[in-house]
């Protein structure tokens, strides 16, 4: 199973992940509220302002500091 690093040791299973968008909207802020109240959040910033939010199959969302691009670019070249 390839896994993608979405910043300080925290990785997500490429093949689970349905999208990589950019945090700084407010229907995904929206979005990412209702799933901390739901418990459906997985916070992986480890204290640093979120970057990116990734969807997956399981309708759990991971929260990254790291650049939606970089991300992206991860997974792309099977970093």
């Amino acid at each position: 199973m390839k896994m993608l690093n979405v910043g300080f040791y925290n990785y997500v299973p490429k093949d689970k992940i349905t999208a990589i968008v950019k945090y700084d909207t407010a229907p995904i802020k929206r979005l990412v509220g209702e799933a901390k109240d739901r418990g459906f959040a997985i916070n992986a910033c480890n204290g640093k302002p979120t970057c990116s939010v990734i969807f997956t199959t399981s309708d759990y969302i991971v929260l990254s500091s790291m650049e939606r691009k970089t991300l992206v670019r991860r997974v792309e070249n099977d970093e």
